[in-house]
């Protein structure tokens, strides 16, 4: 894509990386980034390190990088205080109205369009409504009310998992904000046509959405065919180890596989309690998290990865698994791309007993797990960081003015 200085320039506003920002970097290749207003990245303040992540860089031009480093700094020491899933919550409402009102204060320059993410955007598209900015919203996943409720269910079910809590006080904000956005919204993105279709279920303005799934960067993975070797298949969960992500659900399903069948191996932060770790513990290994240099090495060691996701917006573990030929099992509420039968299989919600299933096929066909890790080489070649730009510029291109 060209670069167009005659096109409608678009403000963007995170917290955070998002997506190793994506949607700025997107918007600068092709001439139309007004500015990126963030807490905190090193074009923007070149912090040496430290709790603010100086080596965090956004990939646009210094003078085009607003940042709020005191409101990083704050939001980090909140952060650290907030220890139970309650508190993390109205931690989030209060530093997202912060965040807004840092960027309306600020103003967006000569931007005509302002591009912001669910539930840190209200403030900020109150702004550009006030000055006729075209709004542009992306839903990250689902609404909180879905995910919310989602998770009482799983803390009813599973007791003792995790340490406390939530109650509709304490996330009813968050599902506020969302409310009067999409009101606000000109146009929604979504992941996956799971976030557009949770959006709905509770009366979200659905003809508002777009469906974009994301891309990974060229090259940032090597695919490598599975050739299924002896001893047990190699099963990898790789995210927080949390109710949300269905582990409990992995743990039932991997209890039913006859001994010896597989081993399970899961990385990332542990977010349930030291009891239900240890429960976790007593079938799988437990590994914390990787730096991104060292996922190829994760994916590689393994036969399938499985994330039995209750919620996601488009899990980026699956988009890297197939990048790495490794297949996928997974339910619809991941929002994945992957396709049942093809690159892997999808399960449904809560389920361990389909996930036993089709481990123990992949476990006993080898010819299966080669032709689904063949498979899901050749799927992640069509979402790419370059096929990414060019869907999400088009799913806003006939609201945007010249």
């Amino acid at each position: 894509m060209n670069p167009n200085p005659a096109a409608t320039q678009v403000a963007v506003a995170q917290i955070g990386a998002r997506r190793h920002y994506a949607i700025p970097r997107i918007l600068h290749d092709v001439g139309r980034l007004a500015g990126l207003y963030t807490d905190f990245c090193a074009e923007a303040w070149p912090w040496p390190g430290g709790a603010l992540g100086g080596s965090r860089w956004a990939g646009v031009p210094r003078k085009l990088a607003h940042a709020f480093p005191l409101f990083a700094l704050k939001r980090a020491l909140r952060a650290r205080r907030a220890r139970t899933p309650a508190q993390r919550l109205r931690a989030y409402t209060a530093w997202n109205r912060e965040f807004g009102r840092l960027v309306a204060a600020a103003g967006l320059g000569q931007a005509r369009a302002v591009y912001a993410f669910n539930a840190a955007a209200l403030e900020i598209f109150e702004y550009a409504r006030a000055h006729a900015l075209v709004t542009l919203l992306d839903q990250t996943a689902a609404p909180w009310e879905v995910d919310e409720t989602l998770l009482a269910e799983e803390r009813q079910r599973w007791p003792g998992w995790e340490f406390d809590g939530t109650a509709p006080g304490d996330w009813g904000p968050l599902a506020e904000r969302e409310r009067q956005e999409w009101a606000l919204a000109d146009r929604i993105i979504c992941g996956s046509d799971y976030v557009r279709e949770a959006l709905d279920s509770v009366s979200g303005p659905a003809e508002k959405c777009r469906v974009i799934p994301y891309g990974l960067e060229e090259n940032q993975f090597t695919p490598r065919v599975k050739e299924r070797g002896p001893g047990p298949l190699r099963v990898l969960f790789v995210g927080a180890i949390q109710l949300r992500k269905g582990v409990q659900y992995l743990v039932d399903a991997a209890r039913s596989l006859r001994p010896g069948a597989a081993e399970l191996r899961l990385v990332g932060p542990v977010r349930v309690s030291g009891k239900a770790a240890n429960e976790l513990r007593s079938v799988a290994e437990i590994l914390p998290p990787v730096p991104r240099t060292s996922l190829q090495a994760v994916y590689d060691a393994a036969d399938v990865l499985v994330l039995p996701t209750l919620s996601e917006g488009s899990a980026n573990v699956c988009y890297e698994a197939l990048a790495c030929g490794l297949p996928v099992v997974t339910t619809p509420n991941a929002g994945s791309v992957v396709r049942d039968g093809v690159e892997g299989f999808i399960v449904p919600i809560r389920s361990p007993q389909d996930i036993a299933d089709r481990l123990g096929r992949l476990a006993g066909d080898r010819e299966l797990l080669v032709s689904m890790s063949a498979q899901a080489a050749v799927r992640s070649r069509e979402f790419t960081r370059a096929q990414y730009a060019q869907r999400l510029l088009a799913a806003f291109s006939d609201i945007l003015p010249s």
